[in-house]
């Protein structure tokens, strides 16, 4: 009975695992750069440029920033993105209110002012491990403007995980039916021989 526990204990830890992207670490540049939502967390930044901002980047420096994070989805054309994207001028707010949840990963470009105009700017941007993710709190400077570069929703398990996942839940089910039916024998069987007076 022991090992069928410990063993439904070790399926249900490898199944119930975090996802893939919590296990990217983030370096102590971009750490505290903003504040997420409960459940989401920062999994990387890009360098911060002090010679772009958003709307004068070029793409294929885009794409290879985006590229460095790991984003490996179509390239993103800064001028070709949807509208709902577009987080809008921040006018020196600290506090971005996302227009909709997201989950998944989430690619966000996020344009500093430091108060010394075009030449005071600067932009990161971040790869954030999404959980219902809502409202962006930014810790370091005021935002100038931010848009969502690319979003990659959180992936679904393979057909193969589903089908060891229903099969382990198959397996400790049918123990835990044997060694009760196991239990109650032995337990008639005590009973039994307790009525006929012997000695159980």
């Amino acid at each position: 009975m022991k090992r069928i526990v410990l063993g439904a204990a070790a399926f249900l830890a490898a199944t119930l695992s975090a996802p893939a992207f919590a296990a990217v670490s983030v370096d102590g540049v971009c750490a505290d750069d903003l504040v997420l939502t409960a459940g989401s967390s920062l999994a990387g930044c890009s360098d911060r440029s002090d010679s772009d901002v958003l709307d004068t980047v070029r793409d294929p420096e885009l794409n290879a920033a985006l590229a460095k994070l790991g984003y490996d989805g179509p390239a993103v054309t800064y001028r070709g993105l949807p509208g709902t994207a577009f987080l809008g001028s921040l006018n020196g707010a600290h506090t971005l209110n996302l227009p909709n949840a997201f989950n998944g990963t989430v690619y966000l470009g996020v344009e500093y002012d430091d108060g010394k105009g075009n030449a005071g700017k600067s932009m990161r941007i971040y790869k954030i491990a999404a959980s219902d993710l809502d409202k962006i709190t930014l810790n370091r400077g005021a935002g100038q403007n931010a848009v969502v570069l690319a979003t990659v929703p959180g992936r679904l398990p393979e057909a193969a995980t589903w089908g060891m996942l229903l099969l382990g839940f198959g397996a400790v089910g049918f123990a835990l039916r044997k060694a009760k039916a196991l239990s109650d024998a032995r337990f008639e069987e005590k009973i039994k021989r307790l009525a006929a007076g012997e000695n159980a």
